[in-house]
């Protein structure tokens, strides 16, 4: 992963919001495979801390960042 952006996002102020800031996103770059979301402090290479309160939301992202990176995959599969 070179980055994410949300595009999109109606969540609540002060919990799910916090989504967007870049404290969260930036921890999905230098990923690869398949990430998981942890309560607490992520200490593996694919993981990532869950936004506190809003652990539905940080898998919603993480989800779709793992779709994305899958879809690549098959691409790049694909090409070669």
């Amino acid at each position: 992963v070179t980055g994410i952006t949300i595009l999109t996002i109606n969540e609540t102020p002060g919990l799910g919001m916090n989504a967007k800031k870049e404290s969260f996103i930036s921890q999905f770059t230098g990923k690869s495979g398949s990430i998981s979301v942890v309560k607490g402090s992520a200490s593996g290479d694919n993981e990532i801390s869950a936004i506190t309160s809003a652990t539905i939301t940080s898998k919603a992202v993480t989800s779709a960042v793992n779709k994305a990176l899958e879809l690549y995959s098959l691409a790049v599969q694909q090409e070669g």
